[in-house]
């Protein structure tokens, strides 16, 4: 008996994993970069840009996508509000980047323990670090002024797709008891 719920306590588990938004769905996350995010001395600028990073189902490659002119990416380790230490940089065009990330392309991942608590140091765990909000990424270089934000998941939620709920009226006729009767 005991070995039938073990294996249906494992089965429930295994179902779980497979029906939550991590598995088989892949992971989106977003951030818009600003001056004032930069640590440990904020940057009097009014620059901005938007990165979105896309894992795949299996976790092997992120798609990432930034529209700034800046020449240089960094994502590194850290929370809001502190240093972190750069666990990728890669060189972009000045324009909209889009950039594959592999395992290959992440440096120093085990140095992020001392400031996340863990290590990063392929793709899964670059997407969970930044699920718990422990990623942020960096650009500038060139004639851009760094620029800072803290990579958050993006769950969809909260975005109008202009399919709201209205409020209808009734045409059925109603079976009342008691005086007046039904309509």
């Amino acid at each position: 008996m005991k070995k039938y719920y073990l294996t249906q306590s494992v089965l429930t588990v295994l179902l779980g994993l497979m029906m939550s938004p991590v598995f088989g769905q892949g992971l989106k996350f977003r951030a818009t970069l600003s001056g004032a995010q930069v640590v440990p001395v904020p940057t009097n600028t009014d620059a901005t840009a938007t990165i979105e990073v896309k894992f795949d189902e299996g976790f092997t490659e992120a798609q990432v996508k930034i529209d700034s002119t800046a020449i240089e990416l960094v994502l590194g380790c850290g929370v809001v509000g502190e240093p972190g230490v750069m666990v990728l940089t890669r060189l972009m065009d000045g324009e909209v980047t889009e950039l594959t990330l592999t395992n290959s392309d992440l440096v120093g991942g085990s140095i992020c323990d001392a400031s996340i608590g863990r290590m990063v140091t392929n793709v899964v765990s670059l997407a969970f670090a930044m699920r718990e909000g422990l990623i942020f990424a960096e650009v500038g270089g060139g004639a851009e002024p760094t620029i800072r934000g803290q990579l958050l998941e993006d769950t969809g939620k909260g975005k109008d797709k202009g399919k709201g709920k209205g409020k209808g009226k009734g045409k059925g006729k109603g079976k009342g008891k008691g005086k007046g009767g039904g309509s």
